[in-house]
């Protein structure tokens, strides 16, 4: 446990380190990008294929033009085995926001790729023991419109993989 603890806070800081504006001025750029500094996304979702059953919905925000953060919250069930409701935070990085990578990826104003490490809590709601777990997710956004866009994430504790809609405040 002190090891998942350590691991956590760590992630945690080297996020803050590297969301301070002196850092992150030099090596991330949101300019021809659809994801840039203080983006708010709401997510709502489904576990795809099916497997679990359930529903999530998310929030991230935009630290910096290369680092987000949010939390979740989610419901799901393994059809006769236990049924969780989730709560989850995560970090992640977006690597087409790279200075480097700026006029080497045509798709950057429609496509967010990102990846990072996520930590979650499922208590049962059926008596089974609690679900708690740390591993890295990754994730893309189709935007359509400067405000709406479907996501597919491998996003650990909503299920394998997760799909739906976001909204870009």
């Amino acid at each position: 446990m002190k090891k998942l603890v350590l691991l956590v806070c760590t992630a945690l800081t080297g996020c803050l380190v590297l969301s301070t504006n002196a850092v992150a001025a030099d090596w991330a750029t949101s300019s021809g990008s659809c994801y840039a500094k203080g983006d708010k996304y709401i997510d709502v979702g489904i576990p795809l294929p099916m497997y679990p059953l359930g529903v999530s919905g998310a929030f991230d925000y935009a630290f910096t033009d290369a680092i987000s953060g949010g939390g979740g919250i989610g419901f799901r069930t393994y059809y006769f085995s236990p049924t969780y409701l989730t709560f989850l935070a995560r970090a992640a990085f977006h690597p087409f926001n790279l200075a480097v990578l700026q006029d080497k990826i045509k798709v950057r104003d429609k496509i967010d790729v990102y990846g990072g490490l996520t930590t979650w809590i499922g208590p049962s709601l059926d008596g089974n023991p609690p679900d708690f777990w740390v591993r890295e997710y990754l994730g893309a956004r189709w935007h359509f419109s400067p405000k709406f866009c479907l996501f597919l994430e491998d996003c650990g504790g909503f299920g394998y993989l997760d799909g739906g809609i976001s909204f870009k405040f």
